[in-house]
């Protein structure tokens, strides 16, 4: 139904670096472009505020966000050993090194804006 949430981005700006603290997209909503366009957000959001690069954690398991993350211009640095807990498991630490947005999705969705998070309804 209209109004339904489908997505949620939660970042901060912290100096000159954009965190991006989690980026979820509802299952039946994925692989529609909903991801990429809350991270332009973040990222655009963060240049407003003087960043100048991104930075994120995400599970080595988690196959398909380092698809997107690498997709997204994100590059590993770093790996952090047994980070998680239930699973233990590995952290790899990604960074994007410009805040730049020729590559990303245009703003095309129904927003709502509150603070630092953006929530994104169909």
């Amino acid at each position: 139904p209209a109004g339904t949430i489908v997505g949620h981005v939660c970042f901060w700006v912290l100096f000159e670096e954009l965190h991006i603290m989690n980026v979820a997209v509802s299952p039946d909503h994925r692989r529609r472009g909903i991801a990429s366009l809350m991270l332009a957000h973040a990222i655009t959001h963060a240049r407003t505020q003087g960043a100048h690069s991104a930075m994120l954690e995400v599970r080595a398991s988690n196959v398909p966000a380092l698809a997107f993350y690498t997709q997204m211009g994100f590059q590993q640095i770093a790996l952090r050993e047994q980070y998680y807990s239930n699973p233990v498991e590995d952290a790899m630490i990604l960074r994007r090194n410009t805040l730049d947005t020729d590559d990303l999705a245009p703003t095309t969705h129904t927003q709502h804006t509150s603070h630092t998070e953006k929530t994104f309804a169909e």
